[in-house]
C-alpha cells in the first residue's frame, strides 16, 4: 500500500462486484484552528481489504495512526496485543464474525471502544452488536464525516451517545 492519496475528487470503489460504494477525498485541510491535533490509535477490521485500505487513508488526513486487520481473529489479537483508542469493526467476516470478535475483545479488555460496520440488513445485526459491547453502529454505506464523527465522539471529542445506531 502507498501512503500517497488520489487527487481530491468524487470516487466509487466495487468491492467484490457486488456494490459500488462512493467516497470523496476531502482536500487537505488544516483542522486545528490553532488547536492540538487529537492523536488516535485505530484498529479497522474488515475482510475488505479496499475498505481497510480507504479507513487507513482517511485515519492518516486527521493525523490518526491506524492499523488494519483482514478477520475477526487477526483483530482479536491486535487489540490483545496493543490499545487502541477505537476499533472499528465489520460484522460480516469469514473464520470470525465481527460480533464474535468484538465479545471477544470486550471479554478480555471491557474498556474498548468498538463501532461496527455493516452493509448487511441492519436492525438485528445491530441489537446483537451493541448487546456484544460495541458502542455504535454505523450502516454501510457511509459517508468520511460520519465515521470521524463516529471516531471523534468516542475519543471523547464530544459527547458520545452511548450505544447508538446511526444510519
Amino acid at each position: 500500500m502507498t501512503n500517497q492519496l488520489p487527487p481530491p475528487g468524487r470516487y466509487e470503489l466495487s468491492f467484490a462486484g457486488l456494490r459500488r460504494y462512493k467516497y470523496c477525498v476531502p482536500k487537505p485541510v488544516d483542522r486545528n484552528c490553532g488547536e492540538e491535533k487529537l492523536s488516535a490509535s485505530i484498529l479497522i477490521v474488515d475482510d475488505e481489504e479496499n475498505i481497510c485500505h480507504y479507513l487507513m487513508e482517511l485515519f492518516q488526513l486527521e493525523g490518526w495512526n491506524a492499523d488494519a486487520a483482514f478477520d475477526g481473529y487477526e483483530g482479536v489479537k491486535n487489540a490483545s496485543d496493543r490499545d487502541y483508542d477505537v476499533i472499528v469493526m465489520d460484522i460480516m467476516m469469514p473464520r470470525m464474525t465481527g460480533i464474535e470478535a468484538t465479545r471477544e475483545i470486550i471479554r478480555r479488555k471491557p474498556q474498548s471502544k468498538i463501532v461496527v460496520i455493516t452493509g448487511a440488513p441492519y436492525r438485528k445485526h445491530a441489537q446483537e452488536a451493541l448487546e456484544s459491547g460495541a458502542k455504535l453502529f454505523i450502516k454501510k454505506p457511509f459517508s468520511s464525516e460520519k465515521i470521524i464523527q463516529a471516531i471523534r465522539d468516542l475519543m471523547g471529542v464530544l459527547e458520545p451517545t452511548p450505544n447508538a445506531v446511526v444510519q
